[in-house]
């Protein structure tokens, strides 16, 4: 899936002037970032843990190419979000305290829906890669995670674009966000799930 998705979005960005003038932008976009809770073994131990999170923010830099209702496209994003709180086997603890900090580069293929108007609804998804760093989450009862990992990630996005001229336009987006569960430093099977609610900008050429 990843392997379709990277050579797809490639391919649309690579594709030549000749083929009905494909044009390229670059984007910006944030917002709320919601992450799940977090399920998980407590290391060395048979406790289960669940990390809630508050509410953090998320940012995501793009470059792509457009040919026709097709877009391919590269992002960069950012995530960050703090601990709300830890249950260690359904046992809510006191002193929750933790960070998490993820860096992802992602490939994206988008259909654009055409209406005739400058409004365009839109729906991807995308594959690609993540750095997930967990840092200090522990609690009045101990240490549960501290380290940081690489995993596959994966995404998919609705959204509606408005074009305030021929090359600038504004869009607001729903994008669900998630990592493959791999296991940390601290040989917990964890993985980073979001809800991101954004709006941005793009440029075309």
């Amino acid at each position: 899936m990843t392997h379709k998705l990277l050579m797809g979005a490639a391919a649309l960005m690579m594709a030549g002037v000749a083929q009905a003038e494909p044009q390229t932008y670059v984007s910006v976009k944030g917002g709320l970032s919601v992450p799940s809770d977090m399920d998980y073994n407590r290391s060395f131990s048979a406790q289960r843990v669940e990390t809630s999170f508050e509410n953090g923010y998320v940012v995501i830099g793009a470059v792509g190419r457009k040919k026709g209702n097709w877009r391919g496209e590269l992002d960069g994003q950012y995530h960050s979000a703090s601990v709300e709180g830890h249950a260690v086997n359904g046992v809510a603890t006191t002193a929750p305290r933790g960070d998490v900090t993820v860096g992802a580069l992602m490939a994206n293929v988008y259909y654009d829906v055409p209406t005739g108007t400058k409004v365009t609804p839109y729906v991807g998804a995308g594959a690609g890669v993540a750095v997930v760093k967990y840092d200090g989450f522990a609690s009045s009862t101990g240490n549960y995670i501290d380290g940081d990992t690489t995993a596959g990630a994966y995404q998919g996005m609705a959204g509606v674009d408005y074009a305030l001229t021929n090359n600038v336009s504004v869009n607001a987006e729903y994008r669900y966000f998630s990592t493959a569960g791999v296991e940390t430093s601290s040989q917990s099977d964890v993985d980073f799930k979001s809800h991101n609610m954004l709006v941005g900008a793009k440029y075309t050429f």
